[in-house]
């Protein structure tokens, strides 16, 4: 069952920035996370502090940040949950553009 969690970006710790991606990337606020059944991300929408979606993946070569079979969370407890449909509203509106 796919389930949407609400990650804190200042939760990791990042190494200094070297490309404008990841300078991107440390700036945002927060991540949505679309899990799959064994609570791996499938996709991932990046906000900054004034909730606008920066980031989207995967998009076409690029696989994202969170969006690897490896990485899986052992629990989503503790995480806000979002709906699936304010999911694909962000998702849908961010690919348009």
């Amino acid at each position: 069952m796919t389930k949407i969690i609400k990650y804190n970006n200042k939760l990791i710790n990042y190494q200094e920035p070297t490309t404008i991606k990841d300078r991107l990337i440390i700036s945002l606020e927060y991540w949505w996370l679309e899990l799959d059944e064994n609570n791996s991300p499938t996709r991932e929408l990046g906000f900054n502090n004034e909730h606008q979606v920066q980031i989207a993946a995967p998009k076409e070569e690029d696989f994202g940040m969170w969006c690897n079979p490896e990485i899986q969370f052992e629990s989503t407890v503790d995480f806000e949950t979002i709906s699936i449909e304010d999911f694909e509203n962000k998702w849908d509106e961010f690919m348009k553009e």
